[in-house]
C-alpha cells in the first residue's frame, strides 16, 4: 500500500529540479538522543513551503533502519518534497504501544519544526 501510494504521488507530480541536496542525519526526536530515535531529512538547498513525506521503513517492527531508503528521497525532492526517514525501537525491546508513541512524536508538528526551521519554512508542509 506505501509503495502504492508512493508511486502515485510521483507518478504524477511534476519533475520540479530542485536545487543542491542536502541530508541532514540523525536528528534526535527524544531527548536524551538516542540513535533509534532519530530522523534523517533530505532537503535541498531551495526547499521553501514544500510538503513532506514522512517515510517508516519496513523490517516487521523488529528490525531495519532510517537510512534503508535507496533512491526514494531523490525521486521525491526532484519532485518538490522534503524526505524524512525516521528509526524508532524494536520489537521485543519495547511494546507495540511505544513504537507508536515514537512515531508520533516523529511525526509531530512539533518535532518538525524544531528539526526542520533550519532548512525549510514549513507552513504548507505541516496541517494545523
Amino acid at each position: 500500500m506505501r509503495f502504492a501510494v508512493g508511486f502515485c504521488i510521483l507518478a504524477f507530480s511534476p519533475v520540479i529540479f530542485a536545487g543542491e541536496p542536502r541530508i541532514h542525519r540523525d536528528l534526535a526526536y527524544f531527548e536524551p538522543k538516542e540513535q533509534r530515535r532519530t530522523l534523517d531529512v533530505y532537503t535541498t538547498t531551495e526547499s521553501k513551503n514544500q510538503p513532506i513525506v514522512f517515510w517508516i521503513h519496513g523490517g516487521g517492527w523488529q528490525r531495519g533502519d532510517k537510512s534503508d531508503v535507496a533512491a526514494k528521497p531523490w525521486a521525491f525532492l526532484d519532485r518538490g518534497f522534503v524526505f524524512v526517514s525516521t528509526n524508532y525501537r524494536f520489537v521485543p525491546h519495547v511494546t507495540m504501544k511505544q513504537i507508536s508513541e515514537d512515531l508520533a512524536k516523529a511525526s509531530s508538528k512539533t518535532t518538525l519544526r524544531r528539526r526542520l526551521s533550519r532548512c525549510c519554512s514549513l507552513r504548507r508542509a505541516v496541517s494545523s
